[in-house]
């Protein structure tokens, strides 16, 4: 008996959402798509298009970030600015933030108490010291550790 042979369905294609950002961004190097959207569409980037032109012209992104500027002039106008420029869209478009490396030491429940005894400091302070002098203190609590100081009641 031969298989039967099922045709792969094909993958639909992605819509044209001039509400998403990035979809939004690669528009601004079309101009005839761009010019079908209203000025509510593109006014409702505004403010993440100013952010990201932050990036490269601090200045001009301070101005256009004021209150009463007409935003989709002001997306117009980083528009004209990137044409000049870019013939695409450049890649420190679509730079990420930095992610800030979590924490992965854990002080034994010891050397904690003995810092507190020492320092004369309760549990939300070390909370505190924490948020504020997280190398200095891991350093303590490890240097505790090492020389086995850890005292008992």
């Amino acid at each position: 008996m031969a298989k039967k042979v099922v045709p792969k369905k094909a993958k639909p294609k992605k819509k044209k959402n001039p509400d998403d950002l990035f979809f939004f961004i690669n528009m601004l190097w079309r101009e005839d798509e761009l010019n079908a959207l209203t000025d509510y569409q593109i006014g409702k980037h505004h403010f993440m298009i100013n952010k990201f032109m932050s990036i490269q012209w601090p200045l001009n992104a301070a101005f256009m970030g004021h209150q009463g500027i007409n935003p989709a002039s002001a997306v117009r106008y980083w528009r004209k600015m990137l044409i000049l420029q870019y013939y695409s869209p450049p890649k420190w478009l679509y730079a990420t933030g930095v992610k800030k490396p979590k924490a992965t030491y854990t002080a034994s429940p010891e050397a904690i108490e003995t810092y507190c005894r020492w320092n004369e400091c309760g549990l939300r302070d070390i909370e505190e010291i924490t948020s504020i002098f997280p190398k200095e203190l891991e350093e303590e609590l490890k240097a505790i550790e090492a020389q086995g100081v850890i005292s008992k009641k």
